[in-house]
């Protein structure tokens, strides 16, 4: 049965932006239901969203198809232009996109299957452009009137009463130089030292030695070691060891034995067979099989049968399935529990139907499916095998289903001879549409898994 998205278009727009690099998005959320009017939950859908300019034309300005799972209410949200992993973006650059020159509209399709085959649900029209993404494009040229000071604004209309706001108008532009002195500044150059005020400190100065007075002093310092002479020494010294670093080491030789101590093992090596002593082990051990002196065929001799060789696979899927009324339909497998020498593979459609073996023999297969009628009274439905394309003889089995979307359980088993690479398909046919393959989510009180519409198993068996 095909799904039904119902998007609910308040749009939650937002910008979101950082100093290093800016991430915007516009953020809306949605409820998935059924035609029925069931939501959808715990489902993995794709979605294809396109912006575009006006509703006739087929120009796109952006595209991108994403992901999305729905909750246990059928309620998803997706970010439209966000910087995410796994997002495919088919069509333009969100970020470049001018949300000022028209009105924009956003196109919703859906891929319920996953298999990039999208139905158009429409096109609506975003009434709102978020204000982050519009100021990307505002410029003083489309400022009008006066902004005042508690916006940003300066409060006035041109620089002349902007000078005369700011008490700034009596400031002309004669120099520094030939400006008065305050009263002031002479009051604090008046309190500066003269010449004759520092002939004390300068007689004190001429008291100080001279360079020539310091030689010899001068030649004792140079018979000093300097620094770098002594990092050769300090590196040796580095290397030493200080007690506390020799703790572990004596901790370690007391734990080694004492010549006394080893008189018990010493006896003990002793009691030990010499070689002489392992001629009669020896021998016996030479009238043994080598492993590369048994055959396959003294292998089965020795069991007196031949083992098969191990093979099983386990397989279902999720996904409801529904047939034309009348018309043979194979379900589909796209899930893998368990398996060995035996796989899903896809049919000339590139569908996955065909359980297929690597080894031939004799395989016990058996399938579940769990199905519902959505409408009242009783219907019959068929299901039977095919092998490689053509129907397994005697494999048919026709079930009565109840309606009112009773879960009727329908299983059978089967043993069928299969060849080298050989596939089964499991084939289904109802009177009327109304007849799906349906599974159970998880239940609760007490907690239980879910049920999926088909289960297949196959085991070799001869």
């Amino acid at each position: 049965m095909r799904i039904i998205i119902f998007l609910f278009f308040n749009l939650l727009i937002s910008s979101e932006k950082s100093n290093a690099q800016s991430n915007k998005a516009i953020n809306f959320q949605a409820i998935a239901r059924t035609t029925n009017g069931l939501i959808v939950a715990n489902k993995e859908i794709s979605i294809r969203l396109s912006l575009k300019n006006d509703t006739t034309s087929d120009i796109i300005e952006y595209q991108e198809i994403k992901s999305a799972t729905t909750n246990v209410l059928g309620l998803f949200t997706i970010l439209l232009g966000a910087e995410e992993r796994g997002k495919i973006v088919s069509i333009g650059d969100f970020t470049k996109i001018n949300w000022t020159n028209n009105d924009k509209f956003l196109k919703i399709e859906i891929d319920p299957d996953g298999r990039l085959v999208f139905e158009n649900l429409g096109i609506q029209k975003i009434n709102y452009v978020p204000f982050s993404f519009y100021a990307d494009n505002v410029t003083a040229n489309n400022i009008s009137g006066i902004i005042s000071l508690s916006h940003g604004g300066t409060g006035v209309a041109s620089i002349k009463e902007l000078i005369y706001l700011l008490n700034i108008e009596k400031i002309n532009n004669t120099p520094d130089s030939l400006k008065p002195i305050s009263i002031y500044t002479m009051q604090a150059l008046s309190e500066k030292l003269k010449k004759s005020d520092t002939l004390s400190i300068s007689n004190r100065i001429n008291l100080k030695l001279n360079i020539a007075d310091t030689n010899k002093l001068s030649n004792r310092i140079n018979l000093k070691l300097n620094t770098s002479d002594t990092v050769g020494l300090s590196k040796r010294i580095d290397l030493k060891l200080n007690t506390k670093d020799t703790s572990d080491l004596g901790d370690r030789i007391d734990l080694k034995l004492n010549k006394k101590d080893t008189t018990s093992l010493s006896n003990r090596i002793h009691l030990k067979l010499n070689k002489a002593d392992t001629i009669s082990l020896s021998d016996r051990i030479n009238q043994k099989i080598n492993i590369d002196e048994i055959t396959t065929m003294a292998i089965l001799k020795g069991l007196g049968y031949v083992p098969a060789r191990v093979a099983y696979g386990s397989f279902y899927d999720t996904a409801k399935q529904q047939a034309i009324a009348s018309v043979a339909t194979a379900i589909k497998l796209y899930f893998t529990h368990l398996g060995n020498a035996i796989s899903i593979t896809n049919n000339t459609s590139g569908i996955p139907t065909r359980v297929t073996v690597k080894h031939g023999g004799v395989y016990s297969i058996h399938y579940t499916l769990q199905v519902i009628k959505t409408d009242t009274g009783a219907a019959e439905m068929s299901v039977w095998l095919r092998r490689n394309g053509s129907a397994y003889a005697n494999t048919h089995t026709s079930y009565t289903i109840a309606g009112n979307s009773i879960k009727n359980i329908l299983s059978a088993s089967f043993l069928v001879e299969l060849g080298d690479d050989d596939y089964i398909e499991t084939y289904f046919s109802g009177k009327n549409s109304n007849s799906i393959i349906s599974g159970t989510i998880t239940q609760a009180s007490p907690s239980r898994p879910a049920t999926p519409p088909i289960r297949i198993t196959i085991q070799r068996v001869d």
